[in-house]
């Protein structure tokens, strides 16, 4: 539910900024975002995937799922790459501000929550993971949790 209210206030702010920029592209509020159309454009697509993601109840495939996390990823290492270190003389790319850094974070944000709390299917036997994702996996390997049988309950010795 949260994250639907903040990815569709989001995007009513970037369609905002976005009409702002055609109307009057010498406000004052564009010395911290982007008046460039092509960049305003990508923000407005970036706030409907967002708003449409939000919106679904589960990931219908597992493709669509690893899709939305590799946006995720992407966005929240550009997003936080550019917010730590642009300023208003410069930025990692000249056509960027500090605050469409800061939405790509804010949109990869509600991507990752939504593919962390989000269903999905199991991935396919022809899905491959990138090689990268074998290593890491064989250097932190998931250790085994002892439990306690669920037939029967632990019994706690007294020492009398």
């Amino acid at each position: 539910m949260i994250t639907r209210f903040i990815s569709l206030a989001t995007a009513i702010v970037t369609l905002d900024v976005y009409l702002q920029s055609q109307l009057s592209s010498n406000d004052p509020l564009f010395w911290v975002i982007s008046d460039n159309l092509a960049v305003n454009m990508l923000m407005v697509v970036l706030a409907a995937v967002a708003v449409m993601v939000s919106f679904r109840k589960q990931f219908d495939s597992w493709y669509g799922y690893a899709a939305v996390s590799a946006a995720a990823t992407a966005l929240i290492i550009i997003g936080g790459a550019g917010v730590f270190f642009s300023g208003f003389l410069f930025s990692l790319w000249m056509v960027f501000l500090p605050l469409n850094y800061l939405l790509m974070l804010e949109f990869g944000v509600i991507l990752g929550v939504c593919a962390l709390t989000y269903k999905h299917q199991p991935r396919p036997a022809s899905a491959r993971l990138p090689r990268l994702a074998y290593l890491f996996k064989s250097a932190f390997p998931v250790p085994r949790i002892p439990h306690f049988p669920l037939t029967g309950r632990p019994t706690v010795h007294s020492s009398s």
